[in-house]
């Protein structure tokens, strides 16, 4: 399988690679973007509510610096940021597919 960055393999292997899940969404804001909980709270949020790509996009600066600083060029960055982007319009949290 490929990703767009092997740190993403972890959270996306069970799905095949494709963001699906809110908490992947999450995990991966956290854990390869750098971001707070707090700031991942508010993605989640965003998401939930489809507030819309502006509104996510000013967290943008964020994710972009926190992935460059654990090694992924700015280019994959946004790459992976714009994944977490399209997941809006179709993902969901987990447990509903239960």
């Amino acid at each position: 399988m490929t990703y767009t960055h092997d740190l993403l393999a972890p959270y996306l292997a069970p799905t095949l690679g494709v963001i699906l899940y809110q908490e992947q969404v999450m995990r991966i804001c956290a854990e390869v973007g750098g971001m707070t909980w707090e700031q991942v709270a508010q993605m989640r949020k965003a998401i939930s509510r489809s507030k819309g790509r502006e509104f996510l996009d000013q967290l943008r600066p964020t994710f972009i610096a926190g992935a460059m600083s654990r090694g992924i060029s700015v280019d994959t960055a946004s790459d992976i940021w714009d994944e977490i982007n399209t997941f809006g319009g179709y993902g969901m949290n987990a447990s509903h597919t239960v």
